[in-house]
C-alpha cells in the first residue's frame, strides 16, 4: 500500500534533492530513517519519485476540485480596468462604489455584487482615504510634463555637482511646552489599528493641523543643501518677502555657496517660484548681483525639491527624538532644530539629490501627474 508523504517528509526530500544535490534513491533512505525512528511503515519508492519529478505532491499545483469560480481572469481584470476608468474620469467629484463599476463592467447578469466586490477585494482594492497631495490641473500636468522632458535629459551628475545648491523656505511650528507638543504629534498619526465601530472613539480621532488649533508658534527657515550637507540654515523672522529674500542671496547663501563650492564666476541654485521673494523684483535683482542662476521649478512641483519630497520630514524626525520634557523657550526650539538639520547624517542628504533623475523621470511616467515615487 502506497504511503502519502507528509510536509516534513516533502521537506526532507527538497533538502535531500535539492540542496544536497543527491538522488531519489538517498532520498527514499532519508525518508525511511525517519519513518523508522518514529515507529512508523517504511514508503515506497513510487510517492518519493513522483514528488522529486513533478507527477504528484506539487504544491504549487492549482486547485481543481470543488465549485467552479463564476469570475475568470478577464473578468476580474475588466472590473478593475473600468474602476480605474472612472475614478479618474469623475477626477474627485463623485464618490465611485462597487455598484458603479459592476453596472459600468456590465458582469451584472454573471454573477451578483457580492461576488463582484469579493473578486475586487482579492486583489487588493477597497475604500481607502485619499493621499493628501497637492491639486494638479491639466495645465500643471502639461508645464511639468514639458520641462520633465528638457530636464531628463541630463546626466544624474548634472543634478549633484552642476547644481550648487537647492534652496527652500518653510515655517516650522514651533510648539513650546508639553501640551503644544501633545498635539503637535497628534497631527502627525496616519491611522490607528481599529474597528470601523471606534472610529470617534477618544484616541482614535485626529485633530486638526492648523496652526491656529496647535496654540504654538512657529518659525520660518531659509535652508539650501548640497553634496551631502545642509549648507544654509537662515532664519528668516516673522515675514517674508522681497527685501527678506535679497538679503538673504547676497549674504547666507552666497557665503554659503562660496564655503562649499570655492569661488566661482557663478553658481547654479534650483528654487521654487514664489513670487512674494524669490520671483519678486528685488530677489531677481538680488540674484543677478551675486551671480546666482536660478533653475525655477514649475508650478506645484515639490517632488523635485530634495527639501520638500525627503530632507524637512527627516529633519522633524531627528527634532522630535530630541524633545525636552518641560518647557523651552523659542530660542532654545530654533537652536535645537538647527542642530538638528545640521547633524543629518551625509549620506541621507546625498542620497536625496540623488533622487532628483529619478524624480524627473517619474513625473514623465506619470505624464506631469504626480508620480509613483512621490
Amino acid at each position: 500500500m502506497v504511503k502519502h508523504l507528509t510536509a516534513s517528509e516533502k521537506d526532507l526530500i527538497d533538502n535531500t534533492v535539492g540542496k544536497k544535490k543527491q538522488g531519489v534513491t538517498e532520498a527514499l533512505a532519508a525518508v525511511n530513517r525517519k519513518r523508522i525512528r518514529c515507529g512508523q511503515d517504511e514508503v515506497t519508492r513510487t510517492p518519493v519519485y513522483r514528488y522529486v519529478s513533478g507527477m504528484t505532491h506539487k504544491r504549487s499545483a492549482v486547485e481543481k476540485r470543488g465549485r467552479k469560480k463564476v469570475l475568470s481572469k478577464k473578468d476580474m481584470k475588466k472590473l478593475d480596468k473600468v474602476r480605474r476608468r472612472l475614478i479618474k474620469y469623475a477626477d474627485g467629484d463623485e464618490r465611485i462604489t462597487y455598484e458603479d463599476v459592476i453596472a459600468k463592467a456590465g458582469l451584472g447578469g454573471k454573477c451578483g455584487q457580492r461576488t463582484a466586490e469579493n473578486a475586487l477585494r482579492s486583489t487588493g482594492v477597497g475604500f481607502k482615504p485619499p493621499r493628501r497631495k497637492i491639486g494638479l490641473t491639466d495645465e500643471d500636468a502639461k508645464k511639468r510634463l514639458d520641462v520633465g522632458k528638457k530636464w531628463i535629459k541630463r546626466p544624474k551628475g548634472f543634478w549633484t555637482e552642476k547644481v550648487h545648491a537647492y534652496y527652500d523656505c518653510k515655517t516650522f511650528p514651533a510648539p513650546l511646552n508639553p501640551k503644544q507638543r501633545k498635539r503637535y504629534k497628534q497631527t502627525l498619526i496616519t491611522g490607528h489599528l481599529r474597528k470601523a465601530s471606534e472610529g470617534t472613539e477618544q484616541g482614535f480621532t485626529r485633530p486638526r493641523t492648523e496652526h491656529c488649533w496647535l496654540g504654538c508658534p512657529s518659525v520660518t527657515i531659509a535652508a539650501a543643501v548640497a553634496k551631502d550637507k545642509v549648507i544654509m540654515w537662515h532664519v528668516v523672522g516673522k515675514s517674508w518677502n522681497g527685501a527678506k529674500a535679497s538679503a538673504m542671496y547676497k549674504g547666507p547663501l552666497k557665503t554659503a555657496l562660496r564655503r562649499t563650492w570655492g569661488p566661482r564666476r557663478q553658481y547654479t541654485i534650483v528654487e521654487d517660484g514664489d513670487r512674494k521673494g524669490n520671483q519678486s523684483g528685488k530677489g531677481i535683482t538680488a540674484k543677478r548681483e551675486a551671480k546666482l542662476k536660478a533653475i525655477v521649478l514649475p508650478p506645484r512641483s515639490p517632488c523635485w525639491m530634495p527639501l520638500d519630497y525627503s530632507i524637512w520630514q527627516k529633519i522633524n524626525v531627528k527634532l522630535l527624538e530630541s524633545e525636552p520634557v518641560g518647557n523651552e523657550s523659542k530660542a532654545s526650539f530654533v537652536l535645537r532644530l538647527k542642530k538638528a538639520a545640521k547633524t543629518l547624517p551625509r549620506g541621507t542628504v546625498a542620497a536625496a539629490i540623488g533622487h532628483m533623475k529619478k524624480q524627473i523621470q517619474g513625473v514623465i511616467d506619470a505624464k506631469g501627474y504626480h508620480p509613483k515615487c512621490d
